[in-house]
């Protein structure tokens, strides 16, 4: 009943995170939080099939906070439909990329379902906007396993070219103290590479 009554706040926002509701007057929101933590759910498969449905028609700001909480809501339960249903959602709605792999870094996944989300990951690389490129390296690589951590790599090699990120040439051009002004986007791919690297020997043992 909960989540049927939620579409009927969703014209309360304007839709632009900048101008939403603070928590307290988010009637949305504060129903959302309900389902966070619940120590028991007598139907969990129809729970979830309700939630993405209401998911899939909520506004964009309100999408992005759901889908970043589907494991304290979802928990342990159904996350093959889940998985699938995000990644239906990243194809649609490409902006949804952060919180979807907030979820999938977050759910308890068994070996499969581990490689469908390592794959859907990796099928980004060629698309995602530059600045959340960062953040999808940071997940492949920390991701990565024995039985991975070659192909995820080879496919970082042979996508993730700085020359394509689009950003704005003439900020380059600008000086500071006599040095060039550092690129943020490209500086914070590098960050993830960086501490990537650090968390974990095995990639720098494939690399």
């Amino acid at each position: 009943m909960l989540l049927e009554k939620l579409p009927e706040y969703f014209d309360t926002v304007s839709g632009d995170s900048e101008t939403s509701l603070s928590l307290e007057d988010d009637v949305a929101r504060l129903i959302i939080n309900q389902f966070r933590w619940l120590d028991f759910v007598v139907d969990p498969s129809s729970f979830t099939d309700k939630l993405l449905q209401v998911l899939s028609i909520c506004p964009l700001h309100l999408k992005k906070e759901i889908i970043g909480s589907l494991p304290e809501i979802i928990g342990d339960q159904n996350n093959k439909t889940v998985v699938d249903s995000l990644e239906q959602m990243l194809h649609e709605d490409p902006s949804v990329i952060v919180p979807v792999l907030d979820s999938f870094s977050n759910l308890n996944l068994d070996h499969q379902l581990q490689e469908q989300v390592i794959t859907i990951a990796l099928s980004c690389i060629r698309t995602i906007d530059a600045e959340h490129m960062s953040c999808l390296i940071q997940f492949l690589l920390l991701s990565a396993t024995q039985l991975n951590v070659r192909r995820i790599i080879s496919q970082i090699r042979e996508h993730l070219q700085f020359v394509r990120i689009p950003h704005n040439r003439t900020m380059q051009k600008n000086k500071l103290k006599g040095k060039l002004l550092v690129d943020n986007t490209e500086a914070s791919i590098l960050d993830a590479l960086r501490s990537s690297l650090q968390f974990k020997s095995l990639l720098c043992q494939e690399i």
